[in-house]
This record gives C-alpha cells, sequence and structure tokens, in this order.
C-alpha cells in the first residue's frame, strides 16, 4: 500500500481529521493535503505524522536476491 493511502487509512481509523495534523505539522490544512495528493514524503515526515496519529514506523530492507530483511 502507498503511504499516503496509508496515513490516510490511519487517521480514518482513529478519528483524526487532515486539520489537526496540519496545525501539530505547524502547516495550512492545504499544504497538508497537497503532500498527501504528491505523495512525496521524506522518512522524517511520514514519522511526524505517524507519531501525530499514534504510530511508530518500523523501516525494513529487503535483499531481492535472497528475500533477507534489515530492520533499519
Amino acid at each position: 500500500m502507498e503511504i499516503a493511502k496509508t496515513l490516510k487509512k490511519l487517521m480514518i481509523d482513529k478519528g483524526i481529521k487532515h486539520i489537526e495534523v496540519a496545525e501539530k505539522l505547524g502547516i495550512e490544512k492545504q499544504n497538508f493535503s497537497n503532500k498527501l495528493k504528491v505523495k512525496n514524503f521524506r522518512i522524517t515526515d511520514v514519522e511526524k505524522i505517524a507519531d501525530i496519529i499514534g504510530y511508530d514506523v518500523k523501516l525494513t530492507f529487503i535483499d531481492r536476491e535472497t528475500g533477507q530483511t534489515i530492520d533499519a
């Protein structure tokens, strides 16, 4: 699932509105909505948003040849 879709779903599941997240990020609601539409996130952005809505983020690297996983 795409990060933007996942974030939207998690926000809906928790009953958190765009405006609430935007305010906590210190940006306008429209800027936050645009960020979700453009789907261009830095890892730090995802971590901040996840924290605001009550989640932690886990990054895992997966070797394409062996399938071995490495948590970051």
